[in-house]
């Protein structure tokens, strides 16, 4: 009978057990580095919904608002709606429509700003019928800043295919992709669009709504306790099944007599 506590295979598995807890350990801390950048992000975007509201009228309009999702703006200008579009497939309580995007020219500047104006229905929501919902001359509107929408779908699903030189306009989009929408127009746009707030007790289309960001710590600690736990099954798991394997070996084996 073997009672050698030290034992090449054993050796082994004691290897085998400590990469493996290690993975785990790693797995851990890096939950709690996902946990640490979700707090920071939490905490940023709080400061942007808690903030002034910025005006973009203001010249000259900073140089990087890459920082100011969901940072209040206040805009002046005109609508342009010869280059007026649609963002496809948007819901409003359960029925599918389209939301409005349409270039605002700021006032005293040469630039414009995409604006989201809310959702239309289906059936409205080709030219010729959106432009009952036009408001003409200048507007003084607030909203909410959001990023270009460039990020690439998944396996392609709901992507918008790159233009083609020469091909014409397109006025329905899955994206606000602000780099492609601006191969197709003259002006030149902000980096960032804008999604128009609701006006106080209004029920009349376009119907607007402000989604407020998931703030959240997610389940990454619950995650990383996991992975600990795992860890220390490994490190204290492995030397119990020794221990229990030695003290089978070590029991008096009891022989019947005939």
């Amino acid at each position: 009978m073997d009672n050698k506590l030290i034992t090449f295979p054993r050796i082994i598995g004691a290897v085998l057990v400590l990469i493996a807890a290690g993975v785990c350990v790693r797995l851990g801390i890096w939950q709690l580095d996902r946990l640490g950048q979700r707090r920071a992000l939490n905490a940023h975007l709080r400061a942007n919904l808690s903030a002034q509201p910025l005006n973009l009228n203001a010249l000259p309009v900073p140089d990087d608002l890459s920082g100011q999702q969901y940072r209040q703006v206040v805009i002046t200008g005109v609508f342009d709606y010869s280059q007026q579009m649609t963002i496809l497939n948007q819901d409003w309580k359960g029925e599918v429509g389209n939301h409005l995007l349409i270039p605002l020219i700021l006032q005293g500047s040469q630039q414009a700003v995409l604006v989201d104006r809310g959702w239309i229905p289906e059936a409205d929501a080709t030219p010729g019928k959106w432009e009952k919902y036009n408001i003409q001359g200048t507007v003084t509107l607030t909203g909410q800043i959001r990023q270009s929408q460039d990020e690439a779908a998944i396996f392609g699903l709901g992507a918008d295919q790159p233009l083609a030189p020469g091909a014409p306009r397109r006025i329905g989009w899955t994206r606000v992709n602000i780099g492609q929408i601006a191969q197709q127009t003259t002006l030149s746009l902000l980096p960032v669009y804008i999604v128009q707030a609701p006006d106080a007790g209004s029920t009349a289309l376009p119907y607007r709504s402000l989604a407020q960001p998931d703030l959240s710590e997610g389940p990454h600690l619950g995650y990383a306790i996991q992975w600990f736990v795992f860890a220390i099954l490994f490190i204290a798991g492995y030397p119990y099944v020794l221990w229990k394997r030695m003290q089978e070996k070590k029991r008096p084996v009891f022989v019947a007599e005939d």
